[in-house]
């Protein structure tokens, strides 16, 4: 399960923000779907989102700072692993693998 949700909002110009994740981990892969009117943010139950645990497992492990160390050196596609880019910027950097590396040592925040 590595779906997420995203709301993306545009001002009166048709200006588009910033996306904002609402939903993560979800058991079905990322899709695009436009709704009109608006969707709440997590209230409830929502898990903070774990930096390096690219399967959704709530543990980093060896092979996933492997995959965010190759994100980082442009070995490997995005797409391999959002869990690390936290900023969503396409791009891996060494605040991000330190995070990354922090949650293998240290465990993912608690829900």
């Amino acid at each position: 399960p590595n779906g997420k949700v995203r709301w993306i909002s545009f001002d009166s110009q048709g200006t588009p923000a910033a996306p904002v994740i609402v939903r993560e981990n979800l058991a079905f892969p990322d899709g695009l779907g436009i709704l009109a009117g608006t969707v709440a943010g997590c209230t409830d139950d929502c898990v903070e989102a774990c930096a390096g645990d690219c399967n959704g497992s709530r543990t980093v492990t060896v092979d996933e700072i492997v995959i965010g160390v190759n994100l980082a050196l442009g070995l490997q596609v995005a797409s391999a692993c959002d869990a690390v880019d936290l900023d969503e910027d396409g791009a891996v950097t060494v605040n991000e693998l330190v995070g990354a590396v922090s949650a293998l040592l240290n465990g993912c925040p608690s829900s």
